[in-house]
């Protein structure tokens, strides 16, 4: 780890602070799952300080597009909560909480968040007309979530692009079965 004083500390330590970031964005879009909102989710973020699992909806669209199981696709309920994909959800986190390094675990997530961002940043690129900010910002967020991804701790870099390397296998794998089926 660097040295906090250092340029790469700061750089470091701004990349993992998309931990926290990410965390707290992810209550938000939970507010559709609860009855009473503006009083319940206060009172989660106290008690979620530890583990959210907060991308069950992500794993339900994924799945919806067949990058996951099928299974981790269904809804239940009137208000469709999608019960399987928290529960897979639940037990990754519960695995990682086990078996990994607390530190590691952020630097881990806060590649992926980086990952994630920088992607919709390039994607903004790609957008036509004229639009305020238009290319600038999102290749200015696009270079600063690559600064900041390449400077966390290198286990999480090199964990974070073998996992995107695995995925990216996978999704070849899975992407000509599905254009030949």
């Amino acid at each position: 780890m660097a040295s906090p004083a250092q340029p790469r500390g700061v750089l470091e330590g701004a990349g993992l602070f998309f931990f926290a970031f990410a965390g707290y964005a992810r209550i938000a879009t939970l507010a559709e799952e609860v009855t009473e909102p503006g009083r319940v989710i206060p009172r989660a973020v106290l008690v979620s300080l530890g583990v959210v699992p907060g991308v069950s909806r992500t794993t339900v669209a994924m799945a919806r597009d067949a990058h996951l199981p099928r299974r981790l696709a269904r809804v239940s309920g009137e208000r469709g909560v999608p019960r399987a994909a928290e529960l897979a959800v639940g037990v990754v986190v519960l695995v990682v909480v086990l078996v990994a390094d607390l530190r590691g675990a952020i630097g881990f997530s806060s590649f992926g968040v980086l990952l994630y961002y920088g992607v919709a940043n390039a994607s903004a690129l790609t957008l036509r007309g004229d639009w305020p900010g238009a290319p600038v910002v999102p290749a200015l967020g696009l270079a600063g979530c690559v600064l900041l991804a390449v400077s966390l701790p290198t286990a999480a870099v090199l964990g974070g692009s073998g996992l995107l390397a695995l995925g990216l296998v996978g999704w070849l794998l899975t992407g000509r079965r599905h254009a030949a089926g």
